[in-house]
């Protein structure tokens, strides 16, 4: 039996408005826990972006692959955005009205303020500063790079 259209119809969402500020309590919470215990810390690196943007899925796979380049794929690399926002652009010589194009252009991401994109956990901490900061490069916004203890 199946629970899944054999056609699936893509709904084409309208645009909507990114508003307000990330707040990831997980990282808080961890930060905290941390400083209570007496041993040495490692830390994971991550970047976090400081404009509220619409993201593509080309930008965010440009930055993984600049990663991925660098570390040579061995270590571990978390992605905590995906592309989910179907995003339809009508043809340059179409004239107005007659509704939403019926195809899709690209897949594209809201991202909110201080939203956290990538985590790298790596042992040599210049390393994975430089590496995330090849990739911070790949975004059309203001981004930063700072450290999480494990």
């Amino acid at each position: 039996m199946r629970y899944f259209k054999i056609k699936q119809n893509i709904k084409k969402d309208q645009k909507g408005r990114p508003k307000g500020i990330s707040t990831n309590k997980r990282i808080i919470s961890r930060c905290l826990f941390y400083k209570k215990r007496k041993r040495k810390i490692r830390y994971n690196w991550a970047v976090k972006i400081m404009n509220i943007i619409y993201l593509t899925k080309e930008q965010i796979e440009a930055a993984r692959g600049a990663i991925k380049r660098i570390t040579k794929r061995s270590k571990k690399l978390h992605l905590y955005i995906y592309p989910y926002k179907p995003r339809t652009k009508k043809p340059a010589d179409t004239r107005m009205g007659k509704g939403k194009p019926k195809k899709i252009n690209s897949w594209i991401s809201s991202v909110k303020k201080g939203q956290m994109l990538f985590k790298l956990r790596f042992n040599n901490s210049l390393k994975s500063m430089r590496t995330l900061y090849k990739a911070k490069f790949k975004f059309p916004c203001n981004s930063q790079i700072f450290k999480i203890p494990r």
